[in-house]
């Protein structure tokens, strides 16, 4: 019923199905996504044949308005939060702003133009998948000088490190979806997606020396770990390790990228599409 009143096309109920088993698995801490005030909500990336077959929108304008398989999955994953799961705005749902992904929040991989095996495959195989990722809207890195992938991931990783994110103290994953150009840096350097990771934990580093007494008090309470004994240079890494840095591809044409911070307590899970 929920996909109905979207319009999703009764061959897209598949990948719906995959991304309702997704977001309710014990790691991906629905509960919580769905009644903090951090606006945080389920991205759903597609991957596979299936995104070419059912005409899912890996290109220009991935993140935006123009593709009926994109705007209704994404739109009916949130009816079922808010119908089944009784996410409701200001009632369950407590968040202090929300965000335009909390009305529909679907991409797929731009696997073809990617110089990275498929971001699912070792995960479930090669095979359809939906990944679901609790996350903020995109945060946009604009970079048209950087003729180099060095270049581009410390554009990336200045991004990444802002104070006011949740993963400063809580840790988690972020996401960080290339466009097919900078990729390309990324592919002449040699760099592999686990190199990718590897560079942006590196230098994703924040200063917190600016952090105010209160909340200091409160990252110290949360992750002791980070916070009680901090290095002489004030800053501290925003991914635990490069596992927490979710690299794919997707977009058309141009020099920009998109970090999308997480909600921190939760976990990316990739489901896959069963078709019939």
């Amino acid at each position: 019923a929920n996909a109905a009143l979207t319009g999703c096309p009764p061959e897209l109920m598949p990948v719906l199905v995959a991304a309702v088993r997704a977001v309710l698995e014990p790691r991906f801490n629905l509960q919580a996504i769905t009644t903090t005030t951090h606006p945080v909500t389920p991205l759903v990336v597609v991957h596979g044949p299936i995104v070419d077959h059912h005409g899912f929108n890996a290109g220009p304008n991935v993140f935006g308005q123009g593709n009926r398989a994109n705007a209704t999955i994404g739109r009916a994953l949130r009816l079922v939060l808010q119908n089944i799961g009784g996410a409701k705005p200001g009632e369950t749902d407590r968040a202090t702003h929300g965000q335009p992904g909390k009305y529909a929040y679907c991409i797929a991989e731009n696997a073809a133009e990617s110089p990275f095996p498929p971001f699912h495959e070792d995960r479930v195989g090669p095979v359809s998948a939906v990944t679901v990722f609790g996350g903020e809207g995109p945060h946009n890195v604009n970079d048209h000088g950087s003729t180099d992938a060095e270049g581009v991931l410390h554009n990336i990783a200045g991004t990444m490190a802002t104070l006011g994110c949740n993963n400063l103290y809580m840790r988690g994953e972020m996401m960080v979806v290339l466009s097919p150009e900078h990729a390309d840096l990324c592919r002449r350097a040699g760099m592999d997606r686990r190199a990718v990771g590897q560079r942006l934990q590196e230098l994703a580093r924040i200063d917190v020396r600016g952090v105010s007494p209160g909340n200091m008090d409160r990252f110290i309470s949360i992750s002791p770990d980070v916070f009680a004994e901090l290095p002489e240079d004030g800053t501290v890494p925003v991914l635990a390790d490069a596992d927490g840095a979710l690299i794919l591809v997707a977009g058309g044409q141009g020099k920009h990228t998109m970090v999308i911070p997480s909600f921190g307590a939760t976990v990316a899970t990739t489901v896959a599409v069963e078709l019939p």
